[in-house]
């Protein structure tokens, strides 16, 4: 299990540092979007919701790829190495999914999808509702993060009164 979860680890980090780099090299330099990417790739991994940036990722609400990037690695680290490594010997046929999997699973879709939709319908009264596409990606990113890693892509003061609220609950639960 611990070389499994180390390689497993260092693959996602990986992958989430290339596609964050790829992003951060139309508007850094080479240098400055590696170090970007790696370190955003680590620190969303581990849930740790660091930014380098004075607004965590504000700047970026627009851009789906970190937002997916920043999001998906944000849940893979959340349902944990006995998860990932369950859900990788499934595919390769070893095993079927453990009960304790498919609950953090189940639980985990449910809450992404319920928030990400009670966030989509409180936020659409607002200023981002002339885009949906844009309401809708920050409204998966903000369900994603504001649970464990403390990422944000819209600035918290400007959100609505219920979506205050769900952040409230996301948060407790």
């Amino acid at each position: 299990l611990f070389k499994k979860a180390i390689l497993l680890v260092l693959l996602i980090e990986f992958a989430g540092a290339v596609l964050l780099t790829l992003e951060f090299l139309n508007r850094f330099t080479l240098p400055k979007a590696v170090f970007l990417g790696i370190f955003h790739s680590i620190s969303a991994f581990c849930n740790a919701g660091f930014s380098t940036f004075a607004n965590s990722l504000e700047n970026f609400s627009g851009n789906p790829l970190i937002l997916y990037t920043t999001g998906i690695l944000i849940v893979l680290g959340g349902l944990g190495f006995f998860v990932l490594v369950d859900i990788i010997d499934k595919f390769k046929g070893k095993t079927s999914l453990t009960f304790h999997s498919k609950i953090i699973l189940w639980i985990t879709a449910v809450i992404i999808i319920t928030g990400t939709v009670g966030f989509y319908f409180s936020e659409s009264v607002g200023s981002a509702s002339n885009n949906p596409i844009f309401l809708f990606n920050n409204s998966f990113f903000q369900t994603v993060s504001v649970r464990t890693a403390g990422f944000n892509s819209i600035s918290l003061g400007t959100f609505t009164t219920s979506a205050t609220f769900l952040i409230i609950i996301l948060m407790f639960i």
